[in-house]
């Protein structure tokens, strides 16, 4: 399975977004819809950091 399929079958199952950045892990909230899309890529997120907790207003492909 494709990291990003994975992804959501994660996600449906309950799990939350996360983003890795190196040896750390933050959760994901925001618009679902864009972070499905994004699931298994690397990408540039725009959002508030709140402990471990990103509130994600942009998403964007890392190559933007």
């Amino acid at each position: 399975m494709a990291a990003g399929d994975c992804t959501r079958v994660c996600v449906h199952g309950g799990e939350h977004f996360a983003l890795v950045n190196g040896d750390r892990a933050y959760i994901l909230e925001g618009d679902q819809s864009a972070l499905k899309q994004a699931a298994g890529q690397r990408v540039k997120i725009v959002g508030t950091l709140s402990g471990t907790t990103i509130s994600v207003a942009s998403v964007m492909s890392a190559a933007s």
